[in-house]
C-alpha cells in the first residue's frame, strides 16, 4: 500500500509539472472519490442508526453532494434533529469541499498569471500580420513616428 501511495504521489507530481489541465482532471477525480467516500461513510452512519436520516442510498448520496457543492448547506442543519457525530461529519464534508474549490481557484489564478506574464515578456506567438514591430519601444518613439 505504501508503494502504491508513493507511486500515486509521483504521478501527481509529474502531472502537475506538465499542464494545468491534468491538474484540474486530478482535482475532479479526487472530488469524485471524496464524494463517494463521504457518501459511503455517511450511509454506514445511517445504517448503524448513529445518524438520523432517510435510509435510501440516493438520498444519502444527494445530501453529501449538496454539502460538497454548496458551502451554505452546513448552515441549514437543524441542531435538534442531528447528532454531534452527524454535524461533525457534515462539517468535514464542507471543509473538504472548501479545500478542493480553493485549490481549483489557485490553479486557475496561477494559469492566468502565467499567461499574462508570457504576454508581457513576448513569449507568445505573434498572431498579427502586416504590422511593424518596434523593439525597445519607449515614449520617445511615438513623436518620431508622428
Amino acid at each position: 500500500m505504501k508503494k502504491f501511495i508513493t507511486y500515486l504521489l509521483y504521478k501527481i507530481d509529474i502531472a502537475a509539472q506538465q499542464s494545468n489541465l491534468k491538474l484540474i482532471l486530478i482535482l475532479i477525480i479526487v472530488s469524485l472519490i471524496g464524494i463517494f467516500f463521504f457518501s459511503s461513510l455517511y450511509y454506514v452512519l445511517v445504517r448503524l442508526n448513529i445518524s438520523s436520516y432517510d435510509n435510501s442510498v440516493s438520498n444519502v448520496f444527494w445530501d453529501v453532494f449538496k454539502l460538497f457543492f454548496d458551502q451554505n448547506k452546513i448552515l441549514d442543519i437543524d441542531l435538534n434533529k442531528n447528532t454531534y457525530l452527524n454535524i461533525f461529519f457534515k462539517f468535514n464534508v464542507t471543509i473538504f469541499d472548501i479545500l478542493i474549490f480553493s485549490t481549483l481557484i489557485a490553479i486557475l489564478t496561477n494559469s492566468l498569471i502565467q499567461f499574462a506574464n508570457d504576454l508581457r515578456e513576448g513569449k507568445t506567438k505573434i498572431r498579427d500580420t502586416n504590422h511593424i514591430i518596434i523593439f525597445n519601444y519607449s515614449s520617445k518613439v511615438t513623436p518620431l513616428l508622428k
